[in-house]
C-alpha cells in the first residue's frame, strides 16, 4: 500500500514537472517570434546596407541584421525581424507588434505646421552627423516609446521619421545580443546619421528592381538595370569587372559587352569620372577632345543637371565621340558624366543620377 501511494505520488510529480516545463517553453518561445522562418542570427551578419529612394528623394544606411526594409508607395518602413506579444490601450488584446520600427513619411507641409499638429511645443532641435537639421519630439504610451523626427527639405516639404519601440522588449535578456537596447539605439542612430536628401525629390522614375550604386565620397547615386554592373575597371588578368567602391573616382555603369559592341571599343555605358583640383574652363580646353573630336560635337551649352550648374556636350555617339557629356563643377573638383551611346536603357541610367547633400 505504501509502495502504491509512492508510485501515485511519483507519477503526479513527473506530470507536474512536465507541465511546468511546457508552460515555461511556451511563454519563453512566444515572447519574441521571428516574422519569417529561418531568420539568421543578427550576430552572424553585421553588414550595413545603403538604400536610396528616388520618389522620396532620400538615402540612408541601415544594419541589415537589425532591420528589415519594407518600401511602399507612400511610406518606407524599417522593421524589427522579431514580433512581440503585447496588450496595450487602443489595440486588440494579444496583438503581435514589431519590437521596434522606423517609419519614413514625406509631408508636403511646412515644418511649423507639422510641429503644431503634433502638439510638439517641447521638441528639441537636433543636427545629424551629415548636418541635417530638424526637431525631435519624444513621448511614451503604455510601454511604447515614440520619437518623432522632423527634417524640413524646404519651406513647404518635410520628412517625418517616427521611431517606436517597446522598452520591455529591448530590455529582455532572452533577445539576441544585437537586439539589446544599446544595440538597437545604435542602429537607429546609424540610420539617422546617414540620412541625406537628394537635390531633387522628383528624380527620374526607374523600375523597382533596378539596383542603386551610391558613392559616399563624391555624394551621388545612380541606378541601373539588374543585368548591368557598377564597375571601376576591368581586371587585366581575369578580364572580369572590378566592382566599384563607395569612394571610387571612376565608375562605369554597363552590361559589358552586350551594350555597345562596336569594333574598336571594349564596352559602352555611362561613366562618372572625378578630376581632382580642376576647374571647368581649363578642362574644356585640355581634356574635352579625349571624349569627342571637335568635328563630332553637335552642341555645347550651359544647363542644370540634378540641381547643379553644368556644361552639356552632345556628340555623334560613334568611335570618335561620346553621345552625351556633362561637366559639373563640384569644388574643388570637376565631375564628368559621359554616355557613350544613345540607347533607351543608357538614357534612363543617366537620368537616374542624383546628387546627395554634401
Amino acid at each position: 500500500m505504501k509502495f502504491k501511494n509512492l508510485s501515485i505520488g511519483l507519477f503526479f510529480s513527473v506530470v507536474s514537472a512536465a507541465l511546468i516545463c511546457l508552460i515555461f517553453y511556451f511563454f519563453s518561445s512566444s515572447e519574441a517570434t521571428p516574422n519569417q522562418a529561418g531568420t539568421p542570427s543578427p550576430n552572424q551578419n553585421n553588414s550595413v546596407t545603403s538604400y536610396s529612394d528616388a520618389a522620396f528623394g532620400i538615402s540612408f544606411s541601415y544594419p541589415s541584421a537589425v532591420f528589415n526594409l519594407i518600401p511602399a508607395n507612400s511610406t518606407i518602413w524599417l522593421e524589427s525581424p522579431y514580433y512581440v506579444l503585447e496588450n496595450f490601450k487602443g489595440t486588440p488584446d494579444g496583438e503581435f507588434k514589431h519590437g521596434f520600427t522606423m517609419r519614413f513619411d514625406w509631408k508636403e507641409e511646412p515644418l511649423a505646421a507639422l510641429l503644431q499638429k503634433a502638439n510638439a511645443e517641447g521638441a528639441s532641435a537636433i543636427t545629424t552627423s551629415r548636418a541635417l537639421s530638424g526637431f525631435m519630439f519624444e513621448q511614451g504610451i503604455e510601454g511604447i516609446n515614440i520619437r518623432t523626427y522632423f527634417f524640413p527639405k524646404n519651406d513647404q516639404e518635410t520628412l517625418v521619421v517616427e521611431v517606436s519601440y517597446f522598452t520591455d522588449f529591448l530590455k529582455s535578456n532572452v533577445r539576441p545580443t544585437a537586439f539589446s537596447e544599446a544595440a538597437v539605439m545604435s542602429a537607429i542612430d546609424t540610420v539617422l546619421n546617414s540620412l541625406e536628401f537628394f537635390n531633387s525629390k522628383n528624380a527620374a522614375k526607374v523600375p523597382a528592381d533596378w539596383p542603386t550604386y551610391q558613392n559616399r565620397a563624391f555624394h551621388y547615386t545612380i541606378q541601373y538595370p539588374p543585368e548591368f554592373s557598377a564597375l571601376e575597371g576591368i581586371d587585366p588578368v581575369t578580364q572580369s569587372g572590378i566592382p566599384a567602391e563607395t569612394s571610387s573616382a571612376y565608375v562605369i555603369i554597363s552590361d559589358m559587352p552586350k551594350v555597345g559592341e562596336i569594333p574598336g571599343r571594349e564596352y559602352a555605358g555611362v561613366r562618372i569620372t572625378v578630376y581632382f583640383n580642376t576647374n571647368l574652363e581649363s578642362w574644356l580646353k585640355t581634356d574635352l577632345d579625349n571624349f569627342s573630336d571637335s568635328a563630332e560635337i553637335i552642341s555645347n551649352r550651359s544647363t542644370t543637371f540634378s540641381g547643379a550648374p553644368a556644361r552639356e556636350v552632345i556628340g555623334s555617339g560613334n568611335l570618335s565621340s561620346v553621345y552625351r557629356l556633362l561637366a559639373i563643377p563640384r569644388e574643388p573638383h570637376l565631375l564628368i558624366i559621359s554616355q557613350d551611346l544613345e540607347t533607351p536603357e543608357l538614357n534612363q541610367v543617366l537620368e537616374s543620377f542624383v546628387f546627395l547633400n554634401s
